[in-house]
This record gives structure tokens, sequence and C-alpha cells, in this order.
């Protein structure tokens, strides 16, 4: 027996230690969508949740995977190109360090989190740059720019939740007014553009002074007049994006 089927027996269906053997040349990619076949379990009901997060996970290993055949999955230069530059740092990591010992790798099979992947796409959605994500942005109709990215990047878990966020600038919105007096002086108080980030605290300082209201009185009803949610994007980025027309509309309780 052979080192290399030695080490497969020891490793079989551990899927941490399958990538490890990938990434050194050691094992096929077919041993590896075997284990995913094999891995992907539902705890609570023993099902396969099925080709999604089959999918998500293949998107996760891509550190491990040929640049090549990972493109045949995602068919996207950019990210094509984000691959390789992690992919070759990752590797001159791995031969620099001391850290990878087959003897210290266990043998208990690795489980499959899809919760766990989700987190981690957000994480390195987080970290790109707009240059990385602006041809697919602008194919699936989100404008904004540079500008609107910032903005929207904190707030996303998969880049398709831009298209959902560029809703609260583009619209239409329809607002809700929680507390109106407040609404009706904040559009009256509404400045003159053009606006950048400045222009948020500046207009709820002035709405503020003149309410009374303060904190969670103060903020939360102009967020959900502006956007209709309880949760989104920071409102200093957002607002210059939205722009005074709709802005003012949405405080009247106009969808916009």
């Amino acid at each position: 027996m052979s080192f290399l089927q030695l080490v497969r027996r020891e490793m079989h269906g551990s899927m941490p230690k399958l990538l490890f053997m990938s990434s050194i040349g050691g094992i096929s990619n077919a041993s590896i969508l075997a284990a995913i076949n094999a891995g992907v379990q539902d705890t609570s009901s023993g099902q396969k949740p099925g080709l999604w997060a089959a999918s998500l996970f293949l998107v996760a290993l891509f550190l491990f995977m040929k640049t090549q055949q990972f493109v045949t999955i995602t068919a996207t230069a950019e990210i094509e190109a984000i691959i390789h530059k992690m992919r070759l740092r990752l590797m001159d990591l791995i031969r620099r360090s001391e850290l990878l010992d087959i003897e210290k790798i266990g043998r208990a099979p690795a489980h499959f989190v899809p919760e766990e992947l989700a987190a981690l796409n957000a994480k390195l959605l987080h970290g790109l740059p707009y240059g990385a994500v602006a041809g697919r942005l602008n194919a699936a109709g989100v404008g904004g720019g540079e500008a609107f990215w910032n903005a929207a990047r904190p707030n996303l878990t998969r880049l398709s939740d831009a298209v959902d966020i560029w809703t609260l600038v583009a619209g239409p919105v329809r607002p809700v007014i929680e507390d109106a007096a407040l609404a009706a002086e904040a559009a009256a108080l509404l400045p003159s553009e053009p606006w950048d980030e400045s222009t948020w605290g500046a207009w709820t300082g002035a709405v503020a002074a003149a309410t009374g209201a303060k904190g969670r009185a103060l903020f939360h009803p102009l967020r959900l007049a502006l956007t209709a949610r309880e949760h989104g994007p920071e409102l200093k980025k957002l607002l210059p994006l939205i722009g005074r027309a709709r802005a003012l509309a949405r405080l009247k309780g106009e969808a916009s």
C-alpha cells in the first residue's frame, strides 16, 4: 500500500482532510464531491437540503480548488482573478507553515453547517472593493456606483441582497409614518441639495432641536419614513443617494 493510499484510507469521510489533500494534488475533486453529497445532512430531519447547500459549500471551498474548475461554476472574470490571488496567497502560507502536520489532523468526520458558510460569504463580501463587483451590480440593474456599494456592503450576506437594498434608494418605497408630527417637521427642515454624508447629522440635529426628540424617538420614525424598514444601511450614507425629492415625498407619506 502506497503512502497516498494509506492517507486516503485514514482520511476517508473527513472533508477538511480531503481538502488538504486536494490542495497539494493528492486526491481528486470527484472524491470531494462524493463527500459533499454524503456529508450534507439536515440534523433536524436527516434529509439532504439539496443542490443549493452543496453549491454554497463549493463556493466556500474555492481557496482549495483549481481556479479554472471554480470558474466553470461562476463564469465570472472578476471572481477568477480574486480566487487566483487568494489561492496563491494561501498556498504560499501553507508552504511556509509548520502547522500542517498530518499527525495533528483528527479523524472525526466534518460537519457541514450552511449558516457558517453564509457568514463566511458575508465576510468575504464585506471586504470586496467596488471594482470587484461593479460588473455584476450593473448587470443586476443596481446603480449608485461606489457610494452605494460602500453604503450597502456591510448589510450583505449574498451579493444578490444588493438588489433589494437598491430599492430603498430607487424605490418605490411605501413609507411608514410612525410619528406624523415629527415627519412633518423633518420635511419642513429638509435642507437643499447638494447632499453628502454630513447632511444626515446636520438635518437630524435641526429636527431634534425643533421637536425635542432624541435617540430612538428621533431616528426610528425617520428610518421608517425614508426606508419603511426597521434596519438597514447607515442613513448618513443612504440619504444622499435617495435624494431630496424622494426623501421629501416619503416624509409626506407618499410612495416614492
